[in-house]
């Protein structure tokens, strides 16, 4: 075990004079019996460095108006710096919070709330931290939420999410129509939905409080969803991925 000893002579030259107690510090066996065992020698602290950025973030449904921020950890991290906002240049309606390290779900996982008022659009950012300060910011994706008309729940209402690695978009849409059995179809996009964005997946008959998601090559900066109740029409949002 490494312990710290008064220096008794440092006057600059290369020779350096520490006092040992037999049985006190610097014996390694602890016990005054007349002789001081001492395997060690000199060492220099290094100084600590922030951790490395974390890595593999993601954003998914894991419950009913409940995300998840899953990401590979940063070793040395003690706690992880999370930054929201209402838009993707972070300098709108910005929040942050410190999760410790042992506030962790499964030791990688950060739970946040999903949006809740038309329209509305999150997106976060995570930083890992130690004593010496913080890596640089990832981006992890965003969420946005539909509540039509008048952020009423009974028709329209449904929260997506989006986030890009490798250049495939991931995205997911949960159902929160009020209603029960008031199934909905989930539609996927590559753009803006209704501004030229193809549509490139769909999920059919979802049902309130489940969630599906989708997966494709992507290099557009928006992604959309949009939910219907055939016959009636699309009511979509488009979200930033990256």
């Amino acid at each position: 075990m490494w312990a710290p000893l008064s220096l008794g002579d440092n006057d600059g030259d290369n020779v350096i004079f520490l006092t040992l107690i037999d049985g006190g510090l610097g014996d390694g066996d602890g016990i005054a019996n007349g002789v001081i065992t001492d395997p060690g020698g000199p060492a220099i602290p290094t100084a600590q460095e922030p951790p490395s950025a974390p890595s593999l973030a993601s954003i998914w449904p894991c419950g009913m108006g409940v995300a998840c921020i899953s990401f590979l950890p940063s070793e040395g991290a003690s706690t992880y710096l999370l930054e929201s906002a209402l838009n993707r240049e972070f300098n709108f309606g910005t929040n942050s919070v410190q999760v410790p390290v042992p506030s962790l779900l499964w030791g990688n996982t950060i739970p946040v709330g999903m949006p809740t008022g038309d329209m509305w659009s999150f997106y976060y950012r995570l930083s890992a931290c130690n004593g010496a300060g913080c890596s640089q910011a990832v981006f992890v994706g965003g969420m946005v939420a539909r509540r039509f008309p008048g952020d009423t729940t009974e028709h329209w209402a449904f929260v997506a999410g989006v986030y890009r690695f490798l250049g495939v978009a991931f995205a997911w849409a949960q159902n929160q129509v009020s209603v029960p059995g008031k199934a909905s179809n989930m539609h996927f996009y590559e753009g803006v939905q209704g501004f030229g964005g193809p549509r490139v997946q769909s999920c059919t008959l979802v049902q309130p409080g489940e969630s599906c998601s989708r997966s494709w090559a992507s290099s557009d900066p928006w992604t959309s969803v949009s939910q219907d109740f055939p016959p009636t029409g699309e009511v979509g949002a488009a979200l930033r991925p990256d």
